[in-house]
């Protein structure tokens, strides 16, 4: 099994998978095969050891999200929907696209760590991105937030201030062969003018 690293293109050997590297309990087997991961990992040198802590994320409609910590680091893996949809992997490419055009912009994400677009590794496409703080305020609203008008007033206006998208430029889809996520800047759709 190969994949391509979405930075440089360059295909790697994932190999055998090492289950005793393995310390988790908490996650749907289904969700990730943690063991599959941990050699990816490996072969992106993204931490050490065994993957812990590890828990699916509730909250989205569609694609599943693992949260787990690595070498004492957080990171979130997110993958498409177990009965995936004819444009699931493509989904994940330009997911992968747009957070690494949103690098080095002031616009709030979680920065892109590696991604896989090739769907042999695991039988789709992912990406692990670093773990943020935060709640999605649509499904909850912990507190002080849930009853402090204030809190969610600034929340209100830090999501109307304007933002630069001519800064960001989106690539468009590329083949396979390709990498498929150039840097910022190089070519593309600004996220003003992005369409799904």
């Amino acid at each position: 099994m190969s994949d391509r690293d979405i930075a440089n293109g360059s295909a790697v050997d994932v190999g055998t998978v090492d289950d005793s590297a393995v310390d988790v309990s908490t996650v749907d087997d289904n969700a990730v095969n943690v063991g599959m991961l941990t050699s990816w990992l490996d072969s992106k040198g993204v931490g050490t050891g065994p993957i812990s802590d590890a828990v699916t994320l509730t909250g989205g409609t569609q694609n599943i999200l693992v949260r787990f910590v690595r070498n004492g680091r957080e990171y979130v893996f997110r993958r498409p929907p177990l009965h995936k949809r004819s444009n699931s992997d493509e989904t994940m490419r330009r997911e992968a696209r747009i957070l690494t055009a949103l690098g080095g912009t002031d616009v709030p994400h979680p920065r892109l760590v590696a991604a896989c677009d090739d769907p042999d590794v695991m039988g789709f496409t992912f990406f692990v991105m670093d773990a943020i703080s935060g709640f999605t305020a649509t499904t909850e609203v912990p507190e002080p937030h849930a009853s402090s008008a204030e809190l969610q007033h600034a929340m209100g206006l830090a999501m109307s201030m304007p933002r630069q998208p001519s800064a960001v430029s989106i690539p468009q889809r590329s083949d396979r062969n390709s990498s498929i996520v150039p840097t910022a800047g190089s070519g593309g759709r600004s996220v003003a003018g992005a369409s799904s």
